[in-house]
């Protein structure tokens, strides 16, 4: 066979990463399965670390040590990518170096960026670090690309405890289970809600169990759902432990010996559901919501024009109206007086005829802003407007017209 010499650009990580980011087909550059690959698994790679899905290390290198910046893929979905990845990897991908498996290319390429944009994002921070022990060596080293000065002793001492809190992540017994946080909305006659703390099973989301039964199990071994979990105890009051870093509220059941549950207000409940739901899930821990999350709170409004009865000049675009509303908030219509009462709470969470349904500031205000500006009568001009979303303010859901005003208005 004829041999060909291809001429290539040496890039490092993070030029090869804007690269990838930004090539794009055009007239003067058709880009190759080759690259379109990388520049999917590069967004991949982007999107953990967006989420956060990375922790510190040390490695070594021949005799020489650094902190490095490591990828996390334990979530099921991420490791369904990852071996797609791998699976549909183009071989000219593998053609520079054909005994490395496709696994190997991605872990290799997904350590660099990780490590290289971790450390870009933070460099320059490392000068308020000043101590000269090992430890904030390491942490030094974590924002920069310098190796670390060697002391074996105590490189290996670290090197063992940091192991030992990896292999705490990837152990096959700490994936078998994980903690799981359910939101329950409120009884009848209540305003309280529940955060009940659950024991979930990785490979099987739907089988749980609450930590109150676990609690009740005696000796160092659970045994459940066919799958053992050694030292219960100890591990659950842990992890929630650490998940009250990302939601204070739960460290006020940690004074209970065996917390099974933590009652939110209404506001704490809320923040929950916006933003530490969230944070939770992204740091490993299953969450379960109520159902309101996923129903439509969005405000509409429902609009009844009628003639007025005191007589007005002309059936014209000018000519005022009566001018009726209702506001639509999911499933519920609500009247001028139940809206303005809902409205002087001025909580996002709200108890709607057995409901609860979240409140949108901004959409609260907006409606309030509409009706005090025409005050129970309206042009046929201005309702047209309304009708035709010109307001861009609130979407309309209806309009009613009687007589002439709806002739006018279907024109």
């Amino acid at each position: 066979m004829k041999e060909w010499e291809i001429d290539g650009l040496n890039l490092d990580s993070i030029h090869a990463a804007m690269f990838l980011i930004s090539a794009t087909d055009s007239p003067d550059l058709i880009l190759g399965e080759d690259i379109k690959f990388w520049q999917k698994f590069s967004k991949f790679g982007f999107e953990l670390l967006v989420r956060q899905r990375f922790f510190p290390h040390l490695i070594q290198k021949g005799k020489a040590f650094s902190a490095a910046w490591k990828y996390l893929i334990d979530d099921a979905d991420d490791i369904r990518r990852m071996n797609l990845f791998s699976e549909s990897m183009p071989p000219i991908c593998r053609s520079f170096k054909k005994s490395d498996q496709s696994k190997n290319i991605l872990s290799s390429f997904l350590s660099e960026l990780t490590d290289t944009l971790s450390k870009k994002s933070i460099a320059g921070l490392e000068e308020n670090i000043t101590g000269g022990s090992i430890d904030e060596t390491w942490f030094r080293s974590l924002h920069s690309e310098e190796d670390m000065p060697v002391d074996m002793k105590e490189t290996e001492n670290l090197t063992k405890t940091l192991d030992q809190w990896v292999s705490s992540i990837y152990s096959d017994e700490a994936n078998a289970f994980k903690l799981c946080f359910k939101l329950d909305a409120p009884s009848s006659n209540s305003d309280i809600w529940n955060l009940n703390y659950l024991l979930q099973a990785t490979d099987d989301p739907s089988l749980m169990v609450p930590l109150d039964q676990v609690w009740k199990e005696k000796g160092k071994t659970l045994k459940i759902f066919n799958r053992i979990f050694d030292n219960p105890y100890e591990k659950l009051l842990i992890e929630l432990g650490k998940a009250s870093k990302l939601f204070p509220i739960i460290d006020r059941s940690l004074r209970m010996k065996m917390p099974s549950r933590c009652d939110l207000s209404v506001q704490e409940a809320y923040s929950f559901l916006s933003e530490n739901s969230w944070l939770l899930k992204e740091s490993g821990y299953g969450v379960l919501l109520p159902s309101l999350n996923q129903q439509s709170s969005n405000i509409g409004v429902k609009v009844e024009l009628k003639q007025p009865k005191t007589s007005v000049q002309g059936n014209g675009l000018g000519s005022i109206v009566d001018f009726g509303w209702k506001v639509a908030m999911g499933n519920q219509e609500l009247s001028e007086e139940e809206f303005m009462k809902i409205a002087s709470l001025k909580t996002p969470l709200v108890k709607i005829r057995g409901q609860w349904i979240e409140l949108k500031k901004e959409e609260i205000e907006n409606t309030l802003k509409l009706f005090e500006s025409f005050n129970g009568r309206i042009t046929v001009r201005d309702a047209l407007r309304i009708a035709s979303g010109g307001d861009g303010i609130l979407p309309l859901t209806s309009l009613k017209a009687s007589s002439w005003i709806n002739e006018l208005i279907q024109g």
